[in-house]
């Protein structure tokens, strides 16, 4: 549990516990920054991970001239999956 803020009466002591407050304050302030930076980092990891584990995955098949094709001859097997 922290300890209760206990204010000096002297001005030049409150001035200093300000100081020290408003440094402590840019602190963490930066410290948030820096952890929300690394927390947008993860999250579009996840996004990237999840997308690759459930994403659509469907291979297609594009024609192309230039692509070659695999001659199987003209075996009864080929045949058959041909007319499917």
């Amino acid at each position: 549990m922290t300890k209760p803020l206990v204010i000096p009466a002297d001005p030049a002591a409150r001035e200093a516990l300000i100081l020290e407050l408003a440094a402590g304050l840019t602190e963490r302030e930066a410290q948030l920054q820096s952890l929300k930076g690394q927390l947008a980092a993860q999250q579009v990891k996840i996004a990237a991970l999840l997308q690759l584990a459930f994403g659509r995955r469907s291979e297609r098949y594009l024609e192309n001239p230039d692509q070659l094709k695999l001659d199987f001859g003209d075996s009864p097997q080929v045949s058959a999956h041909q007319n499917h």
